[in-house]
């Protein structure tokens, strides 16, 4: 089976604002007789893609019986940094989002600099570790933790699978690469806030002038819904569905996983929204927030916890940074009794493990109510045992 379609690319306008639209350019799409899917860019022109897929096929099927193809030559000449760009050009063409691309595009081509790489041929088990030993944190004061190797790991061997399905490698040269266990090596360690330093956040950010109300929005909406930061920038009046039931819809192209989710919301951050959009109305396909507070949203919620007189490290060393808003709506989940399944699906994790074992923070006084269990089992059983 092969066939000719134009992918659907994302274009920004100058206001931040995405748009959707058809490519110009076709795109061929073929299989071999292993079932292996191939890629490559046509013309603009239909008919004349559907040319050079026949060709493409033509070349295939002289592959499968065992004959290299002009393009397999041209490939073997080519160097690592044009099938990186090659391969930046198809996950453009996926649909990928923009920061996903850059951070991908730059991590590759700082590890093809670091290790001297020329040629696929290059690219070998020792040299990725090694570049990985030389990776550092956030700020540069010290090494990278396991979750930042792991992503650079992550983005090198999804090049490598590229490279495997479009033909330009036979074998797959880290194989043997494995992710690392992040959990014994924990970089900040996050608390959650109570129910009642969450409300005074929202109360006193409101009443700040200015922009506040828009501010204390922001933090509804990560406390009330769960969004990561990044998801939250990305919202357009478009993705709030007003009504009995109100729904926050995240698009693909703004998620972690890159699946689209309708998260539901309490009418109270609905209404918030509601008064929000009245005060600065905006067209379906505008940003809800404004970009500007998302240059410096670490150091304004850092402002507006002091102004609620909320400490943003505890005794503990514990933070209260942007994400573990989060962290304290899945937190407020948990001890809502909501079911472990239930939570795991609001929060949008891959897995229930992550959930408990992360992102829900139970205290002794927690764990104290939770006795109460036993105590109305004991009532129960002392029910049933006394004698009529």
């Amino acid at each position: 089976m092969a066939f000719v379609y134009r992918p659907t690319l994302t274009r920004y306008l100058s206001d931040g604002t995405r748009v959707k639209e058809k490519s110009k350019v076709w795109r061929l799409r073929w299989f071999d007789k292993s079932g292996v899917r191939h890629e490559a860019s046509g013309y603009k022109d239909k008919g004349a893609s559907r040319v050079l897929l026949a060709q493409k096929e033509k070349e295939q099927s002289l592959s499968d019986a065992g004959f290299a193809t002009p393009e397999q030559r041209q490939i073997g000449k080519a160097t690592l940094e044009e099938h990186i760009a090659d391969y930046i050009e198809a996950q453009r063409a996926d649909g990928r989002g923009r920061r996903h691309i850059k951070e991908v595009d730059g991590a590759l081509k700082k590890m093809r600099e670091t290790n001297g790489w020329h040629r696929l041929v290059d690219i070998t088990p020792a040299s990725v570790n090694r570049f990985l030993g030389t990776l550092k944190g956030k700020f540069g004061k010290e090494k990278a933790g396991p979750k930042t190797r792991n992503n650079n790991r992550q983005w090198i061997r999804g090049f490598v699978r590229w490279c495997l399905r479009t033909g330009r490698m036979l074998q797959d040269p880290l194989a043997s690469i494995r992710p690392e266990d992040p959990r014994g090596d924990i970089r900040v360690e996050r608390r959650a806030l109570s129910s009642e330093e969450a409300n005074r956040l929202i109360e006193k950010t409101e009443q700040c002038e200015g922009d506040g109300f828009e501010r204390a929005v922001i933090w509804s909406v990560a406390l009330e819904a769960g969004l990561r930061v990044g998801e939250i920038r990305e919202l357009r009046w478009a993705d709030f569905l007003d009504g009995a039931e109100p729904v926050l819809i995240l698009r693909g192209t703004t998620t972690k996983n890159g699946k689209t989710e309708h998260q539901p919301i309490r009418e109270v951050l609905a209404e918030r929204l509601r008064r929000l959009g009245a005060l600065r109305p905006g067209a379906p396909l505008a940003s809800i927030f404004q970009r500007k507070f998302f240059w410096k949203l670490p150091k304004l919620l850092r402002a507006d916890l002091a102004q609620a007189k909320i400490s943003s490290k505890d005794d503990q060393g514990r933070r209260v940074d942007v994400h573990a808003l989060r962290h304290t709506y899945i937190t407020a989940l948990a001890r809502g009794g909501a079911p472990l399944a239930i939570v795991q699906r609001l929060a949008r994790h891959s897995s229930p493990v992550l959930t408990a074992r992360v992102y829900v923070h139970l205290g002794l006084a927690d764990k104290r109510q939770a006795l109460s269990v036993l105590d109305q089992g004991a009532a129960t059983t002392q029910a049933v045992a006394r004698p009529a």
